[in-house]
């Protein structure tokens, strides 16, 4: 029953996200944004899940066990939710290091945006599938106890499995945007719950590792959610209040955005404006050498103070990306350019600049200016 009702906890947020997507896309997008609570879960559902495994590692040591699989997925928790909030980055406002800022598509301090789209989905489905529905389906098999048991692996509870194979599908499918999101938090659930599993079967004393671990406990399961999403909600709301808007540097943001739109017009002039896309102006930039963007009015700002590596990747005052929207919808097409503001987590919705984030939209007359993609 109790791994009954993991389940549910998964599928009823696949479930209310996917409605939100439809009923209200505008929160579904806002909601699954940076430094939102679905974020934090994340992080915390991580963090949860290593202390838990770490707790039945130590508990392994103590009777005289090779702790390596249970500290393995520990360390493994850890590195997830440092990754999940770029180490930080974000939250204290600092700039990652210049290789990330040239390699890493969302100038953040994390590897896995270092790596290919492709890799990076396929390492996860790996994940996914060996440890929550192969590592299950070997422990019941005679050949594989035994393997299990020698190699000290405690396969995580057989009825977790289906979140591990409704991920997965999700991972292939993709019907959502930003789904990765989704998949991320569920997945920190995921482990979070097995890791409850986990501590329990080694407290009760069990002498065999590879046995199926042990029935999650209410206590446990209902105690754990709710701390994890008290310290989501927390956190939250705490990256954003404790960044406060500076009048002065809310205005250099604001300068910084006006010359950006100049720029980003005379691409538009030039015809070489592609429109449909949503992405930081760095990529654009990449897109245009030698143009007005990479040369124009923003890069100039740098004899007024304007530091050289935030002029050339295109960053805000608070240490994130300017991006820039374009539209392909209607014969007046619009661009939308913004930096995330003080609190550095985007607040507005796909047309509508909404907190503190700082920007600028204007409509374009589809011929004179933008160009789908693909036209030329």
């Amino acid at each position: 029953m109790r791994q009954v009702v993991a389940n549910l906890c998964v599928f009823s947020l696949i479930a209310g996200f996917s409605a939100l997507s439809v009923l209200n896309p505008d929160v579904y997008y806002q909601h699954v944004q940076e430094d939102q609570p679905l974020e934090w879960a994340t992080f915390w559902g991580f963090m949860a899940a290593a202390v838990l495994f770490m707790r039945a590692a130590i508990l392994q040591r103590e009777k005289r066990q090779l702790p390596w699989f249970f500290a393995g997925l520990g360390t493994f928790c850890v590195l997830v939710a440092m990754e999940e909030i770029s180490w930080g980055q974000r939250v204290l406002g600092y700039t990652p290091p210049l290789y990330f800022l040239e390699n890493n598509y969302q100038q953040e301090l994390n590897l896995h945006n270092v790596v290919p789209t492709s890799l990076r989905k396929q390492t996860l489905g790996a994940i996914l599938v060996l440890y929550g529905v192969l590592l299950p389906l070997l422990e019941r098999i005679p050949v594989g106890h035994e393997l299990l048991a020698k190699l000290k692996i405690t396969a995580p509870p057989a009825g977790l499995a289906p979140i591990f194979v409704v991920l997965v599908g999700l991972l292939i499918v993709y019907p959502l945007s930003y789904t990765g999101e989704l998949i991320e938090a569920c997945m920190a659930l995921a482990f979070l719950f097995a890791a409850i599993a986990a501590s329990d079967h080694v407290r009760d004393d069990s002498t065999d590792p590879s046995e199926a671990a042990a029935p999650i406990r209410w206590p446990a399961l209902i105690g754990t959610l709710s701390i994890v999403a008290i310290l989501a909600l927390a956190s939250a709301f705490w990256s954003r209040a404790q960044l406060s808007a500076e009048p002065v540097v809310v205005e250099v943001a604001a300068t910084e955005i006006r010359a950006i739109e100049r720029d980003v017009r005379s691409l538009i002039d030039d015809g070489m404006l592609v429109c449909g896309k949503h992405e930081r102006l760095n990529a654009m930039a990449k897109r245009s050498k030698g143009t007005r963007l990479t040369k124009g009015r923003f890069r100039s700002l740098t004899r007024s103070g304007l530091p050289e590596e935030r002029a050339e990747f295109f960053i805000d005052p608070w240490s994130t990306a300017y991006w820039v929207r374009t539209s392909c919808n209607d014969r007046r097409d619009k661009v939308f350019i913004y930096s995330f503001g003080p609190n550095r987590g985007r607040d507005s919705s796909k047309w509508k600049l909404g907190g503190d984030d700082i920007g600028v939209i204007f409509r374009v007359r589809r011929d004179e200016a933008l160009r789908a993609e693909g036209e030329r």
